[in-house]
């Protein structure tokens, strides 16, 4: 080989090695995500759970509040009924 065919070859290994020590840091990078990403799981997966049960105990408030309004307006309307309220409205 000529001294102009060994430069290019070296050449052309000094680039492969950049490019391989590049490809290396990527990898690591994203072993590095990853292992961030499977140690918060378990924290996100608690954190849904706690929102699911906040949810939850929301909506049976809201239920025996539903309830409850609709207890008192019936009570009401019979109330009304029971009293003579019906009689006492101008005709239609």
């Amino acid at each position: 080989m000529d001294e102009g065919t060994r430069q290019e070859i070296e050449r052309l290994r000094q680039a492969y090695d950049a490019v391989i020590d590049k490809l290396h840091g990527r990898i690591s990078d994203l072993k590095n995500r990853l292992t961030i990403l499977e140690t918060t799981v378990p924290h996100i997966s608690a954190s849904l759970i706690r929102i699911e049960q906040s949810v939850d105990k929301l909506a049976g408030h809201m239920t025996k509040a539903m309830w409850i309004f609709l207890g008192a307006v019936l009570l009401a309307v019979a109330k009304f009924v029971i009293g003579g309220g019906l009689a006492k409205l101008p005709p239609i």
